[in-house]
């Protein structure tokens, strides 16, 4: 079956990506200007910009543009892909296609809000879609700092802006089969074309299988194959002042997830994956977007909006062991809406402006039932009973014998149900000459308003053993125990976002800049603390109520659990803020072959989101836990040595520490402890990123073979610390990769290779009940490509 489906994936005729098919570049006289100009250059002045009032040279920030050409040598398939190659940005895969979080710059977060937007042919995506597949990209442009003023909620470090192919720039039919190691097979196809001189449609798809990197001890299955596939839809429509697009893209993954296993406490290595429970990750989601653009004399009107659905299935067990304690079956909706409305003035004057409007709503149901089982009891229960006991003793309670976790399953169901709604306004204007020639002021404000809705419905049942010695026997007698909360909550942020910047024109190619603008990560509510709530709820029933008999509870009905008190503001947390100040400049040198920027930015954030596990189970929560400040440098080049010789390179560096750490952390169980991490570095965040691309192409006057072509690229980032303590620290580490082709007419084959020196690296860690877990990298993988182009 697995061979089946191998071959099946390598056959499949579906979607083709410019960053994976092969560009005419030998159809170029080698001296020409275009092969002497670099790709970076070209995409610059082909970007138009939509919310900013400035043109995409002149935006006072750093911009960094991911071309066709970068997107293939790297093998840019997903947002995970683009770590390292934008200087400070670290998306790291987290062992499913589940989500990932996006790091940038010191910011970020493991659960909570992003710390970048994500916009699509410029309409947003708020779903937790980054794990899906880039169809048919043209360019990727990542803006840094804070686009706050412009981009709204979630774009305190930056804003990700992927562009599509249009069918008017592009036509034909495009095919890719892949093939390599561990099983990896790929298909995909693309076709445009005109059908009048108005109208252009693409359609395509692809599927992707991977036989699986990381075997099971426990069933000797692999832990992480997947099959993926997904398609897209474009209609485009351009008549004088007016263009329409409609455009629509779905995906679905049916994949084995969370290979976590521990270190061998002799090797150091971390192990094999040994599960009992494996885990899985299934998605079926859809994306449709409108786009409208009229180019009026005085200003272009754009109206975006966007409509997306994710259905999405979790089994995980959630010990990640061969031991029986707990697994969740999870089941998620999401539904979001969004509409844009943006006005940009045009013309030849010093004064330039655009304005906008924007609205979204983002509805959230989440099913999480986490069944508890003998093992699980003993870890969970057990000591809450402990606690129990002691308390009651303490209180001048005689218990007639002592607790005992149950030896059965145990069932804790959890539901929730977000509504996030928000409306925004925003205003940005430019003056050219301000004082002195050649110096720009730029001012802009947004103003955001955000109302959340969070309704839970959560319970804890379970028994509890009862054991008495009278006369001489053991008696052990069940006693039901059990808990439910259920109850509403709702937040509301209104949020003022300026920007101030000034920047100035040495000469046409030589920008400098400096900036200080406000962004802020959106507030939200994590729903499983209300999980350690009901197990508290559960743990208290044992308490003797008034008038009872000493040392008996009071009965429990196990299918009517009764409803206790819950606070909803136990599960908020609050926007995370930052103020960002940036200085930096961009320079196109001898005859636009060479393109260098350099930014330095400090960024003092107040509120810091961090991810902490609750105290007594397997979940997470997020809290604000002070200020932190991120300080540090990042510059990126791309040189066109010679003709058919490129190279390009990225390095940022970000130091991001807490500055001040809340004198007294509450955990959801109420406990209090002092803390001090003041000078520790924040979590998650990789202090290095770095990249590197050597790029060879020839072009052959030959009938047969029309180029050969091959490139090295290199990627390392590190070191990053796992845990707000410092205690756990991930080395920088590198990896290589390298291709080489022919083109042969109208068939290019390239062979290729990622990971060459089988590094081994770490993309996620946490920890369990004290045991350190570990999710390896991808290893060395070799292939090849077959790609047509008609």
């Amino acid at each position: 079956m697995k061979q089946l489906i191998y071959t099946l994936s390598l056959l499949a005729i579906s979607q083709a990506a410019l960053a994976v098919t092969p560009i005419d570049r030998d159809e170029v006289p080698i001296d020409s200007l275009e092969t002497r100009q670099l790709e970076e250059v070209q995409v610059y002045a082909q970007t138009p910009l939509v919310k900013e009032a400035n043109e995409l040279w002149r935006v006072p920030g750093g911009v960094t543009m991911i071309t066709p050409t970068v997107m293939r040598e790297f093998h840019l398939q997903n947002m995970t892909d683009l770590t390292a190659l934008v200087p400070g940005l670290y998306i790291p895969d987290y062992g499913s296609g589940y989500n990932a979080p996006i790091y940038y710059r010191g910011i970020g977060s493991r659960s909570g809000s992003s710390a970048a937007s994500l916009y699509i042919d410029g309409v947003p995506t708020l779903t937790q879609t980054l794990k899906k597949d880039i169809l048919d990209a043209a360019s990727i442009r990542v803006m840094s700092a804070s686009q706050s003023s412009t981009y709204g909620r979630n774009s305190m470090a930056g804003n990700i802006h992927v562009r599509t192919v249009s069918p008017f720039e592009k036509q034909g039919l495009e095919v890719l089969l892949r093939g390599g190691s561990y099983m990896t097979g790929r298909g995909q196809a693309i076709y445009r074309t005109l059908l009048s001189p108005e109208w252009g449609v693409t359609v395509g798809g692809y599927v992707q299988y991977l036989g699986g990197y990381f075997t099971n001890q426990y069933d000797g299955k692999k832990s992480d194959r997947s099959l993926t596939g997904g398609g897209t839809i474009r209609s485009e429509w351009r008549r004088g002042a007016h263009s329409l697009i409609l455009s629509a893209n779905a995906d679905g993954v049916d994949q084995g997830a969370f290979p976590y296993a521990p270190k061998d406490p002799e090797t150091g290595k971390v192990m094999a994956p040994n599960i009992n429970r494996p885990g899985t990750y299934k998605r079926f989601s859809t994306q449709e977007r409108i786009s409208y653009t009229y180019a009026g004399d005085e200003a272009d009107l754009h109206l975006t909006g966007g409509v997306e659905y994710l259905h999405g299935k979790i089994h995980m067990d959630q010990d990640y062991s061969p031991a029986d304690v707990f697994s969740v079956n999870q089941r998620e909706k999401q539904l979001a809406t969004t509409l844009e409305l943006a006005l940009k003035s045009k013309g030849e004057g010093r004064f330039h402006w655009t304005t906008g409007l924007s609205a979204f709503y983002l509805h959230s149901d989440h099913l999480s039932p986490v069944e508890i089982y003998p093992d699980g009891l003993q870890k969970l229960v057990q000591p809450q009973l402990n606690r129990a006991m002691a308390m009651m003793a303490k209180r001048g309670i005689k218990m007639p014998g002592k607790l005992l976790a149950d030896t059965e399953m145990a069932l804790n169901n959890n539901q929730s149900w977000k509504k996030d709604c928000g409306v925004a306004a925003y205003v940005e204007g430019s003056i050219a000459d301000f004082v002195i020639p050649h110096l720009t002021l730029t001012a802009g404000l947004r103003v955001d308003l955000e109302h959340q809705g969070f309704d839970y419905d959560s319970d804890f049942a379970s028994k509890v053993i009862m054991e008495m010695n009278r006369g001489g026997k053991t008696m052990r007698m069940p006693q039901p125990i059990g808990g439910r909360v259920k109850d509403h909550g709702s937040q509301t942020f209104l949020v003022a976002l300026p920007k101030l910047a000034l920047s100035y024109d040495l000469t046409d190619d030589f920008n400098a800049f400096i900036t200080v603008s406000r962004g802020y990560k959106t507030g939200g509510y994590s729903d499983q603390v209300m999980t350690q709530t009901a197990m508290q709820a559960a743990f208290a029933s044992l308490m003797p109520k008034p008038g009872a008999k000493p040392g008996r509870p009071a009965p429990i009905d196990l299918d009517n659990l009764p409803i206790v008190p819950s606070d909803p503001k136990s599960a908020a947390y609050e926007p995370e803020y930052g103020i960002n100040y940036e200085v930096g400049f961009r320079a196109r040198l001898f005859e636009n072959r060479l393109l260098l920027t350099t930014t330095v930015f400090d960024t003092r954030i107040s509120n810091q989101q961090i991810t902490r596990f609750v105290t007594t189970s397997a979940g997470r929560y997020v809290d604000n836990a002070g200020r932190s400040r991120s300080t540090g440098v990042e510059v990126t080049t791309a040189w066109q040595i010679l003709p058919g010789l490129r190279a390009s390179a990225s390095y940022g560096y970000a130091a991001s520490k807490f500055e001040v750490w809340h004198a007294s952390v509450t955990s959801p169980t109420g406990e209090k402890k002092k803390v001090d991490m003041a000078g520790n570095f924040v979590p998650y965040m990789p202090q290095n990123t770095a990249s590197a691309l050597l790029s060879y192409h020839k072009g052959l006057d030959h009938r047969v073979l029309k180029a050969v072509h091959a490139s090295v690229e290199y990627s390392g980032v590190g070191p990053i610390y796992r845990d707000p303590e410092n205690t756990v620290r991930e080395d920088f580490y590198s990896l290589l990769g390298a291709r080489a082709g022919v083109q042969l007419g109208l068939v290019d084959v390239t062979l290729w290779g990622r990971n060459l020196l089988n590094t081994e690296y770490h993309p996620f860690y946490f920890s369990f009940f004290g045991q350190d877990l570990f999710q390896k990298g991808a290893p060395l993988t070799l292939g090849v490509d077959l790609s047509i182009s008609l």
